[in-house]
């Protein structure tokens, strides 16, 4: 039986163009970027909130530097932003946009907006030798949850792995106790936006790489014996995951 042939990452241009969006739900005001290929398709998201906190901007990032990595290995926006819709948490209520006058959550108000903007109208895909397709399917009885307890800075959490062995994780979960719903619909978003890259084959060591090293709150020491400082949740959850569901690094002796 042939193996199925990995997506190859299509990086976008130096320069490109870009779709910019400003919203607001509930008096919280965001910012939305999309930037895209030369052939229309869209390469990059970027979103932030205009005076969010630490956590839920960085989160945010997580959520920007996820999405973009699937989006350049092949799998379509659409496709993304529906694991978004109708996902609920605060801020929630009315927007100034007519078209979508109430929505669940800010991610609920960005999939209506990706699929309903003019702004984006639909591109052919991505000239890719190996398109992504879904090869991972975490209900599978293969893929058996893990989960660990972790502690950054005081602040405890769980993250639940769902994985058939190493480098093939299909799922992930992160809960972080005694924070708003914000967090946690944000922590929800990203791991949702990550299954769907690792579950079209997108490398678990590209998604380590993108979030590995990223710096918000809460930051610290940690209760990880081999991860005794890190720089922000996803610098955690990225250095757990290496750690334990990546072949170790060979090192080269003289």
């Amino acid at each position: 039986m042939e193996a199925t042939p990995t997506p190859q990452r299509i990086l976008p241009p130096a320069t490109a163009d870009a779709i910019s969006h400003k919203f607001s739900i509930g008096g919280h005001e965001y910012y939305a970027i999309i930037s895209k290929y030369q052939e229309g398709h869209p390469a990059m998201l970027d979103v932030k909130g205009a005076k969010e906190g630490s956590i839920v901007n960085g989160l945010f990032d997580g959520l920007s530097l996820t999405t973009s990595l699937a989006l350049q290995y092949g799998i379509p926006l659409d496709e993304i932003v529906s694991q978004w819709e109708g996902k609920r948490f605060e801020p929630s209520g009315f927007t100034e946009n007519m078209d979508y006058p109430t929505v669940k959550s800010p991610l609920d108000y960005l999939a209506r907006w990706v699929k309903g903007s003019e702004s984006l109208p639909e591109p052919k895909l991505l000239a890719q030798p190996h398109p992504a397709t879904r090869i991972m399917n975490p209900q599978d009885p293969v893929y058996s949850p893990v989960t660990h307890k972790f502690s950054i800075d005081g602040h405890e959490g769980y993250l639940t792995v769902w994985a058939a062995e190493r480098a093939k994780v299909a799922n992930l979960s992160i809960r972080f106790a005694k924070e708003d719903s914000s967090v946690y619909g944000l922590c929800d978003g990203v791991c949702d936006t990550a299954a769907i890259a690792l579950q079209h084959g997108v490398p678990l060591q590209a998604l380590v790489e993108e979030w590995k090293g990223l710096r918000f709150e809460p930051s610290g020491f940690t209760s990880h014996q081999s991860i005794p400082r890190v720089k922000s949740l996803l610098d955690y959850v990225a250095r757990y995951l290496e750690l334990n569901f990546l072949p170790p690094v060979e090192t080269k002796t003289a």
